[in-house]
């Protein structure tokens, strides 16, 4: 053994006694830490995306149970009126066994009733000792003597009817329709008639109808018919047909006057054209 004295070696910087470097596992658990911090973060994400899926769901399922309850509705009230349905066939069924019933026995009745008059008809054309036969040619041959003294009685009638005919021809009933008559004809107090003149309310017109015009003219105006106006501010708003019937010498003309209405736009007056020779003397030209 030599006299140097051996010194213990001391260990090298960043390593432990031990061998393994100071800074190693610090490092692996911060490693470990953002891994379970990146799993925890992959867990959250995948917490949400499975509650709105949950929610989704939910969301459906209330959605199937609100249409489910719909369905239930419809299939209650499908129900109701099949019952209603079917009370109302059966009503029907009842009816048409009723009414099958009744044709029957109207049947039945209707055939009796054929037998009947057809038993009638035998005994009333069958001259036996009944002679019903001979009964109905005589009320034949009285009603056809009936008839033809009644054409007669109306044609002397209607001989006799006449403004000129004197009373002491003239039946009780020609007597009592000439006073109804005269009952319809009476006039008011006053002697004026309860008609007005002119055209009757509701009675067809007898108006003269013109034939195809040989001319047409155009009746129009420029300037406002009111003297204290002379506007010519007019604004046409009514276009009248009016037929006027002039004699030439040669031959009658008809003239198809197309007469213009307007407005004034100063003072409001409606204004129409009436010195044309035509429109002057009514419907007939200054000729006639």
């Amino acid at each position: 053994m030599t006299g140097r004295t051996h010194r213990r070696q001391s260990p090298r910087r960043g390593f432990k006694a031990g061998g393994t470097p100071a800074g190693r596992r610090p490092r692996r658990e911060a490693e470990k830490l953002e891994e379970a911090l990146a799993e925890n973060r992959k867990m959250r994400a995948e917490n949400r995306k499975a509650e709105s899926e949950l929610k989704k769901m939910g969301a459906l399922l209330e959605a199937e149970r609100r249409k489910n309850g719909r369905l239930s509705k419809i299939i209650k009230s499908a129900d109701k009126r099949e019952r209603a349905a079917r009370e109302r066939v059966e009503k029907l069924r009842d009816k048409c066994k009723r009414l099958a019933r009744e044709v029957s026995d109207l049947k039945m009745r209707h055939g009796l009733e054929v037998k009947q008059l057809h038993l009638t008809y035998a005994e009333i054309m069958d001259p036996g000792e009944n002679g019903i036969c001979d009964e109905v040619l005589s009320i034949q041959q009285e009603n056809k003597r009936l008839r033809e003294e009644r054409s007669r009685l109306e044609a002397r009638d209607r001989y006799n009817d006449g403004p000129h005919t004197p009373g002491s021809k003239k039946t009780l009933a020609q007597k009592q329709a000439d006073a109804e008559k005269r009952k319809k004809k009476k006039k008011k107090a006053g002697g004026k008639s309860a008609r007005l003149p002119g055209g009757q309310l509701g009675h067809a017109g007898h108006a003269h109808k013109y034939e195809k015009a040989d001319e047409t003219r155009y009746i129009t105006m420029n300037r406002c018919g009111k003297k204290s106006c002379r506007c010519k501010m007019l604004a046409e708003t009514h276009i009248e047909t009016v037929y006027a019937e002039e004699i030439t010498r040669p031959q009658k003309r008809i003239i198809r006057c197309i007469v213009s209405r307007y407005d004034c736009l100063k003072c409001g007056s409606t204004n129409m054209r009436y010195d044309d020779p035509l429109l002057r003397n009514g419907r007939f030209g200054p000729n006639v």
